[in-house]
């Protein structure tokens, strides 16, 4: 598989398509102690209270949208090297596994560096599950943007090997 330019551009944005609908992690362990905790889960049958739940995630989606932008370009740029590095390594799971744990670190140090400064002034230690919960929405958007963006080229490549 050729990799070029335009497969980090159309990776990256798969990517990001792909944390968009994955903040539901982090959001479900910000609130699961208010709103959605245990107790609770039985009133999201209520039109009203749905209704509400979807408008904070809305309301979470934003700046995490933000956030996740800005982080793109220099996560892509390392997502680059890591593919770089790995290029001569044939399984695509080793692939997957280390963009998704690279995308673990983005998703943890990012959150970190926003939610650290909102909360500084409070109990950092009570944001650490909200933080690891953006690691795994961004190490598993990494690892399906990259999948993604593999399967695609390696399509390609098979269809230009067949003319």
């Amino acid at each position: 598989m050729a990799f070029t330019a335009w497969e980090l551009i159309r990776g990256a944005l798969i990517t990001y398509a792909c944390f968009l609908p994955l903040t539901w992690i982090p959001f479900l362990v910000m609130f699961a102690g208010g709103l959605l905790g245990a107790a609770q889960l039985g009133t999201l049958l209520d039109p009203e209270v749905a209704a509400g739940v979807v408008s904070l995630w809305v309301f979470m989606l934003l700046p995490s949208a933000t956030w996740g932008l800005a982080a793109l370009v220099p996560a892509a740029l390392v997502a680059l090297a890591i593919g770089l590095a790995l290029r001569r390594v044939a399984p695509r799971s080793v692939h997957v596994l280390a963009h998704a744990a690279w995308g673990l670190v983005v998703g943890v140090v990012v959150s970190g560096l926003v939610l650290g400064v909102w909360s500084f002034a409070q109990d950092s230690a009570g944001i650490v599950p909200t933080l690891l919960a953006y690691g795994v929405a961004v190490g598993a958007a990494a690892a399906l943007g990259w999948w993604a963006t593999s399967t695609l080229a390696l399509r390609r490549d098979a269809a230009q090997a067949s003319r």
